[in-house]
């Protein structure tokens, strides 16, 4: 606000304000001014409508959808800045200025990928030496925040706990190859329709906060539906041959659980198995979640059907003209999906269809978002119950390209 009322007091009273901030420019950026102004024309071009630009959206929080043409040109620039300043003030602002794109080409670098039985980036080695020496750089110039509610420590401390090589596990089919982390929360991190080559679950944003331990198909256990979940270890317990692993799961909240991840031998199909047993000495209150984050594709066409539980159908459009590209709806009682629900594309298929056993499920929701990159996320909640210690609880759900 403060800026629009300075142009607009600056526009009524004649002032040139272009040659205004090519002036501050100078002052501020020296001899250096002229490539920083071309940089800020190139970032500028990104989100300008055609022609004269692009007409990105450059969404908050995600690592910027810049394209190659602007991180290549900007690179050149900022290199060509800094050997154009007159001294080493007007140095430091043009090297302050970059980090800013020395931090996107930071954040891409922390992709994880598959590869060899490992989950990591591709350069693990090389991705450490540079984030180091982009602490040094950020510290120098006294930054003590890279985003909100999250100081300069905490950042440190998340990258060094996890960003780092996790093992696969991988179940196979004709139809299906599915990758798991047991180390990872025990989720699916993968899970790939062979007769397209597509993943199906949504790929994860490197610059996303809990990277990588997030997204994916995984389970969770809660004290209700609102907390947050309880703090879980999983391991791989035993092998079932290609198609079916099983994983431990055990906590300090008094519970332990066993997981069973099983494909068809053939079929693009995914069962799941999951009981907890309270271990404790006084009763636990305990509710399960099973949670698939999707790619829905083209999110604009996007369509999660279902027949209610009272009889009702349910067509829910994610995408609505002047409505915002992201929601959340939870569903229970008689508005609960009849023991299945689909996610397609607007008259196309083929379609996810997710199955669970209505007597298991007390609750679901379903939450999406258009915003980079899209997902569509799929949460079925078993029935909440007290456990007293040998009791145990029982969710199944099934996954299926059909």
């Amino acid at each position: 606000l403060r800026s629009y009322i300075m142009a607009k007091l600056l526009w009524d009273t004649g002032v040139n304000v272009e040659k205004l901030i090519e002036e501050f420019h100078e002052a501020y950026y020296g001899k250096a001014a002229g490539l920083m102004r071309e940089y800020f024309e190139l970032l500028h071009g990104e989100v300008r409508m055609p022609p004269r630009g692009l007409g990105k959206h450059i969404w908050i929080y995600g690592v910027p959808d810049y394209s190659d043409h602007f991180l290549h040109n900007a690179r050149d620039l900022f290199q060509r800045a800094e050997l154009a300043a007159e001294n080493q003030a007007v140095r430091s602002r043009v090297q302050k200025a970059r980090l800013s794109i020395d931090y996107v080409d930071l954040l891409q670098s922390m992709r994880f990928e598959v590869k060899d039985g490992q989950y990591s980036p591709s350069d693990l080695q090389g991705l450490k030496a540079r984030f180091e020496g982009f602490l040094a750089g950020v510290r120098r110039f006294g930054i003590t925040e890279l985003h909100e509610d999250s100081k300069l420590a905490e950042d440190e401390r998340l990258f060094r706990t996890n960003v780092k090589s996790y093992r696969v596990e991988t179940l196979e089919n004709p139809s299906f190859r599915i990758d798991v982390a047991p180390e990872l929360s025990g989720r699916a991190i993968r899970i790939i329709d062979k007769r397209t080559g597509r993943n199906i679950l949504r790929r994860l944003d490197p610059g996303e906060f809990e990277n990588p331990d997030t997204g994916g198909l995984a389970l969770f256990v809660s004290p209700d539906f609102y907390s947050s979940s309880y703090e879980t270890m999983w391991q791989l317990e035993s092998r079932g041959g290609p198609r079916q692993l099983t994983l431990a799961g055990s906590s300090g909240k008094g519970f332990k659980l066993r997981r069973i991840l099983r494909l068809p031998t053939e079929g693009a199909a995914l069962d799941t198995e999951t009981l907890l047993e309270a271990t404790g000495a006084v009763p636990v209150e305990v509710v399960l979640q099973s949670r698939f984050e999707a790619d829905p594709g083209n999110i604009d066409d996007a369509l999660v059907a279902f027949r209610r539980q009272d009889g009702s159908l349910c067509e829910k459009r994610l995408i609505q003209p002047d409505e915002q590209p992201s929601g959340l709806e939870v569903y229970s009682g008689r508005e609960l999906p009849d023991g299945q629900w689909r996610l397609l594309p607007v008259g196309k298929k083929p379609f996810l269809l997710n199955l669970f056993q209505k007597d298991q499920v007390e609750r679901s929701s379903l939450e999406w978002n258009a915003r980079t990159p899209h997902r569509v996320t799929l949460t079925v909640w078993s029935n909440k119950r007290i456990l007293a210690p040998g009791e145990r609880l029982e969710l199944k759900t099934s996954y299926r390209i059909e």
